[in-house]
């Protein structure tokens, strides 16, 4: 029923965004993926996460998570709107429990290494048997919790003197490499029907400016109430369906 009802609020959702507007969104759906993740772990610069959330967008990876971070603000000009995008989760939890909790999920803790040293693994070399979880650190480099939960540790190839990149060009080049070999290698890579149709609810309600008067009526046309639907969608996408107060984005733990 819960499916039916937000297939039905997104058909109603969609005829107030222009046919080209859907048609991009139908596009980019396409390409979003959980399967690669991204974790910035002890990352406290403001602009080298906006940049990295920025990169994450334009590769498909839905998941950005923040650990061991102070609160955080996008800033609008480096990360070009792609927080509106994306899922971003700044974690309460502590390392430890943060990272049983994606091993849980399934994932397998990639902890990048950027000394070049050649025994660690190339991102060509890690398997993709099951869903990465990226792991980039800040200055102060990885926490032991993420040393501690690391499955595989992983590194870019270089061959100058300089063996390291900033933070946001090691994010773009790795999730390059990540996310090409995932699509090259015919992996379900892609988002699930369920996951989808969340994504494009959640999208849809930041779009039309009479968000909570359209959600009105379609309650009112389906017989629904407030706790009903809101029941049905992500505390989020609620948020924007009824205008409650709280930026939606701003999530917390995994």
């Amino acid at each position: 029923m819960s499916h039916e009802i937000k297939e039905k609020l997104v058909a109603y959702l969609s005829t107030c965004v222009t046919e080209r507007r859907m048609a991009l969104f139908e596009r980019v759906l396409a390409g979003r993926t959980h399967y690669v993740r991204l974790v910035l772990d002890g990352v406290h610069n403001t602009g080298d996460a906006c940049a990295v959330m920025r990169s994450c967008e334009c590769f498909g990876v839905q998941r950005l998570d923040m650990v061991h971070a102070s609160a955080f603000r996008p800033t609008r000009g480096i990360a070009v709107g792609a927080s509106k995008w994306i899922d971003l989760q700044v974690s309460r939890q502590r390392g430890a429990a943060y990272f049983d909790t994606l091993k849980q999920q399934g994932y397998r803790v990639a902890c990048y290494r950027g000394d070049g040293d050649p025994s660690v693994p190339t991102l060509a070399d890690i398997p993709l048997d099951r869903p990465v979880a990226l792991v980039l650190a800040g200055e102060a480099g990885l926490s032991s919790a993420a040393e501690t939960a690391c499955d595989v540790t992983v590194r870019l190839p270089t061959v100058g003197f300089t063996r390291t990149f900033n933070l946001s060009v090691n994010a773009a080049l790795c999730l390059a490499a990540l996310t090409g070999r995932l699509r090259e290698a015919g992996l379900p890579w892609a988002l699930d029907d369920a996951a989808r149709l969340d994504l494009a609810l959640h999208w849809l309600a930041k779009m039309p400016k009479r968000i909570v008067y359209l959600t009105e009526r379609f309650m009112e046309t389906h017989g629904l109430d407030e706790a009903t639907l809101g029941a049905m969608v992500s505390e989020d996408t609620a948020r924007l369906l009824f205008g409650r107060k709280g930026r939606a984005g701003d999530p917390h733990a995994p």
